[in-house]
């Protein structure tokens, strides 16, 4: 017993990786980078005003979905209740996803102890690989301790996306996130315009949605999907100075 008292245990994760895998983009979006960006593609970030999953993320489901598994991490509760659900998707689907301290937890679960976390996902085998991480929507999220927003909430944002780039790290798989346009949150959500902002000399600095660009800056690729004479594209933008 005084020697298991000496020994120290430590994640599996600090000694094993795995052969990351990337984003296969669909026609939509194939114009939007090079090829030899579109190669080395692990972080996609899609600004859109879909409430329902949109037809451009059932693509990118569909096209892994014959080489392993894709987690959603349902916190919008509209992809598990679709009749035909995604083959190959394993779906995250609960009350404690939906503020950012929960998701970050269950994040850091599944790098502790992966299978720990994909039985909250009802999955009973494991003979599989995890491709990809998709996470609709992050403007759905429930934020704690609204009066000290910027100093709270936005470090958090800086948590999530570190507990993401060491999920890719050690799993290897890639991972896309989903937000709203600026119009969702001058409309129904127009309490959020101001908290979303970041203040910078000359200027605010902001992507065309209300994440903090600490986060939108760790993407590999956004997008943003407009509208023009009646049809629909997606574009592909940056931070822009105001």
């Amino acid at each position: 017993m005084e020697v298991l008292k000496n020994i120290r245990v430590y994640p599996l994760s600090n000694f094993i990786t795995s052969s990351k895998t990337y984003i296969n983009l669909p026609n939509e979006l194939r114009n939007l980078t090079t090829k030899e960006q579109e190669d080395q593609l692990g972080f996609l970030h899609i600004i859109e005003n879909d409430f329902k999953p949109s037809a451009l993320l059932q693509k990118l489901v569909d096209y892994t979905a014959d080489e392993g598994k894709i987690l959603i991490i349902d916190i919008v509760s509209l992809w598990s209740q679709q009749k035909q659900r995604q083959p190959g998707a394993i779906y995250m689907n609960s009350l404690s996803c939906i503020n950012i301290t929960g998701l970050i937890a269950f994040l850091e679960l599944l790098y502790d102890s992966p299978m720990d976390a994909l039985r909250r996902c009802q999955v009973d085998r494991f003979d599989f690989r995890l491709r990809g991480i998709v996470i609709d929507n992050l403007s759905f999220l429930n934020f704690e301790n609204d009066n000290n927003y910027n100093v709270i909430n936005l470090s958090k944002f800086e948590k999530l996306f570190k507990i993401l780039r060491k999920l890719r790290e050690f799993l290897g798989c890639w991972i896309i996130t989903k937000s709203f346009p600026m119009e969702f949150y001058n409309g129904i959500e127009n309490s959020l315009v101001d908290k979303w902002s970041i203040k910078r000399k000359g200027g605010v600095a902001q992507y065309p949605t209300r994440l903090p660009e600490s986060y939108m800056k760790g993407m590999d690729l956004v997008v943003c999907k407009e509208v023009a004479n009646g049809k629909a594209q997606y574009a592909r933008v940056g931070a822009v100075e105001k």
